[in-house]
């Protein structure tokens, strides 16, 4: 190591008091040791507290994840209910709604949703008039599900109700979804 002059920038000796080339006085160094030991120091300290802000939120985060799963997403308990209604009402399907109408089974759909598959019986998907069916079907369903005394409870928590509609064929004839926005 050397020791710089600051009046004629000339080397010396680190331990020289002097400049060898002016004599003007140099600056005091100090020892290798002392300037190498508080930066190592200093980093070791600011290491250890970026290691707790990292520890501190990935805590942070999973303990409000937690809460949040606790507190507002009762979905999974809601959705187990609902299962256990769609077996029940299962265990008298198929059952005969109208002349035109079998409900084959309900399903509990994950996400609140509780879904009615009908078949219409004795009619093809070419012989039914979706205007008709849709112009009579629908406001009988919001009605059913607004006043029933029944679905209280699936109100009360929201649930969105599907109505799968297929002919004698198995093929596809029209589907109703009612959300809560469209009951309450």
């Amino acid at each position: 190591m050397s020791n710089i002059c600051t009046n004629c920038d000339t080397e010396n000796s680190f331990d020289a008091k002097f400049c060898k080339s002016c004599g003007y006085s140099l600056p005091k160094q100090n020892p290798i040791e002392e300037v190498i030991h508080p930066k190592t120091e200093k980093k070791v300290v600011k290491k250890k507290s970026n290691l707790l802000v990292v520890i501190g939120t990935v805590l942070g985060f999973f303990a409000t994840f937690f809460l949040v799963q606790f507190f507002f997403n009762n979905d999974n308990s809601i959705d187990k209910e609902m299962k256990a209604v769609a077996d029940e009402l299962n265990k008298t399907c198929p059952v005969q709604v109208d002349e035109y109408t079998v409900l084959e089974n309900t399903v509990a759909l994950p996400g609140k949703i509780f879904q009615y598959n009908y078949k219409l019986i004795g009619l093809d998907k070419s012989e039914v008039n979706l205007d008709t069916v849709r112009k009579y079907v629908y406001p009988g369903i919001l009605e059913n599900i607004k006043t029933n005394p029944s679905m209280e409870p699936q109100r009360k928590r929201d649930v969105t109700f599907k109505y799968y509609y297929k002919d004698k064929n198995g093929a596809f004839v029209d589907e109703y979804v009612v959300k809560p926005n469209d009951y309450k």
